[in-house]
């Protein structure tokens, strides 16, 4: 599987970009939320990949960032839900925009995405409803360890590996057994403890 790719944006349709990456210029279907995201052509960026391929079709869809792709696949784990309606989808409600509708069981909200049905709509809200809320959850909670991120990265410590660490520490250990003024304390050290 294809994570990212690193190039130049070469050009941006409605629908579509192309990244030329040194020698090879590849064409990514993308949502207009990942188009519009983009930076203008000539401008160097990376984008997060998802290759579709069947039988008698393959392709390559671009993501502005790693939460949309996220989406994106919860999306087409729906029965019904193909790649290229996903795209549609997610071109018009932006990822915050859907989970935000998805907390609020607001069927009006998906109802209003240009294209979407009713039947459809109601589909994505009982299998998504709980899953992205999830998600967001999730994001917000690993936003809340920046400031130990920022201070292992400053102590000379990989950014990437970081990352890893901190998720370690989350998983190996039940932090509401950790008095909350010690948590921050608590997480890095053990988060040098994993990084060795």
């Amino acid at each position: 599987m294809i994570h990212s790719m690193h190039g130049t944006v070469s050009y941006k349709g409605t629908d579509f970009f192309n990244l030329q990456t040194q020698a090879i210029e590849f064409t990514f279907l993308a949502s207009l939320n990942t188009i519009t995201r983009l930076p203008g052509s000539g401008t160097s960026c990376t984008v997060y990949a998802y290759l579709h391929h069947k039988e008698d079709q393959m392709y390559l869809i671009g993501f502005s960032d790693e939460k949309e792709r996220e989406v994106f696949f919860d999306l087409i784990s729906i029965s019904g839900i193909g790649p290229k309606q996903a795209l549609k989808i997610l071109s018009g409600i932006n990822p915050e925009q859907l989970i935000a509708a998805l907390e609020k069981s607001d069927l009006q909200a998906l109802v209003r995405i240009p294209g979407l049905g009713k039947k459809t709509a109601q589909k994505i809200l009982l299998a998504l409803q709980d899953k992205l809320v999830d998600l967001k959850k999730e994001s917000e909670e690993k936003s809340g360890f920046k400031d130990i991120e920022v201070a292992l990265v400053d102590m000379g410590y990989d950014k990437k590996s970081v990352g890893k660490a901190i998720e370690e520490v989350l998983t190996t250990f039940n932090l509401d057994e950790v008095e909350s003024t010690e948590r921050d304390a608590f997480i890095l050290k053990k988060a040098i403890l994993f990084l060795g």
